[in-house]
């Protein structure tokens, strides 16, 4: 996750949305985690629909199950139309 999008000080969707499709575009559109950030930056901007589309792809790309795992609880945050909020341990 980029700090744009989670981090409570810099929270602009608008500008992660932006930095993440460059992030997508560079890597092809093949990187889970890319697509992942994608789909936060779509839910702090409040599209939890484009949200739900891109996490939901992030998953099918994923390979590692713990992975998977976590972006299918930003899954479930995104279908009841809440963003992600990184938490400090």
């Amino acid at each position: 996750m980029g700090i744009a999008e989670t981090c409570p000080k810099h929270r602009d969707g608008r500008k992660a949305l932006e930095l993440a499709k460059q992030a997508c575009e560079l890597s092809g559109w093949k990187q889970a985690y890319c697509l992942d950030t994608v789909a936060a930056a779509h839910a702090e901007s409040g599209a939890f629909e484009a949200a739900v589309r891109w996490e939901s792809k992030a998953i099918d790309l994923a390979d590692d199950e713990t992975e998977k795992d976590d972006y299918r609880k930003r899954l479930k945050l995104y279908e009841v139309k809440q963003p992600y909020r990184e938490t400090n341990p």
